[in-house]
């Protein structure tokens, strides 16, 4: 949401405003199409692959933060753990 509200127009966080305010109405039709909206929006402008982009650049650096401490199970549990969220991260919704 931060992503598209920064790289949008006026106009288009105005439209953006509009419909985080159906969202908390209690139409569900009006919601479910605010929805689609949005999820379109996020879309368009790529927001998704950025935070695809920051989650992989988040967790290379994690990576690289941990290679130089001494060598222990601990250790290695949080490389493990770091790659299960890049594979998390990769795999198909």
């Amino acid at each position: 949401m931060i992503h598209l509200y920064k790289v949008s127009d006026f106009v288009q966080r105005e439209k953006l405003e509009n419909n985080l305010q159906i969202l908390m109405s209690e139409n569900r039709a009006a919601k479910n199409a605010a929805v689609e909206r949005v999820s379109h929006s996020l879309e368009t402008v790529k927001s998704f692959t950025y935070c695809e982009r920051k989650i992989n650049q988040y967790i290379k650096q994690s990576i690289n933060s941990l290679k130089p401490l001494r060598d222990t199970e601990f250790k290695a549990y949080f490389i493990q753990v770091t790659k299960l969220l890049r594979l998390i991260n990769n795999a198909p919704s």
